[in-house]
């Protein structure tokens, strides 16, 4: 299974993410802005980051950039951006910039295997299992779970109530 880091700030986006990613059986871990997702990469080598563009403390081009630099050549991951912000030119600029592939929000599960296991010249090589274990940047807790749990259902609630037109449950 492939070594995958999400960098995501948004709750919900990542509770998503990380849904579809055990879907296809990955235990992914996670970071909340790109200096996170910068110190989880110096910690473990991963196969493929999807990386936010847009987030506190340090942006996803700055966090890409940082991670090429950090560590260059084919021992880099693939670095795959996922964002909601794509307008004409954005996908040039980004594969441009450093990205390996750009994904546009909403991510499909297609969207999603392609993101992680697309085929890129250093996904030749495999990830380094015999690592010490690493630091969780973010852990994850059930109390965090259950509160992007709450908000994709309360969001998903009020579209249907606005399709529909109906004020009530």
């Amino acid at each position: 299974m492939p070594a995958v880091l999400l960098v995501e700030d948004d709750p919900t986006n990542r509770l998503v993410a990380l849904s579809m990613l055990s879907h296809l059986g990955i235990a992914a871990d996670f970071a909340v802005n790109g200096q996170e997702g910068v110190t989880a990469a110096s910690c473990k080598k991963y196969s493929a980051i999807l990386m936010d563009l847009q987030m506190p403390v340090m942006d996803g081009m700055e966090a890409m950039r940082t991670i090429r630099q950090m560590i260059p050549g084919p021992s880099c991951p693939r670095i795959v951006a996922v964002t909601a912000h794509a307008v004409a030119g954005t996908r040039e600029a980004l594969l441009a910039a450093g990205f390996d592939a750009v994904y546009n929000k909403p991510i499909s599960i297609t969207m999603m295997t392609e993101a992680v296991y697309g085929a890129t010249e250093k996904d030749a090589s495999p990830p380094d299992d015999s690592a010490e274990p690493h630091m969780i940047i973010t852990p994850r807790t059930e109390d965090d779970d259950q509160a992007a749990k709450k908000t994709l259902r309360d969001a998903v609630r009020a579209h249907v109530r606005a399709l529909l037109g109906e004020e009530d449950e």
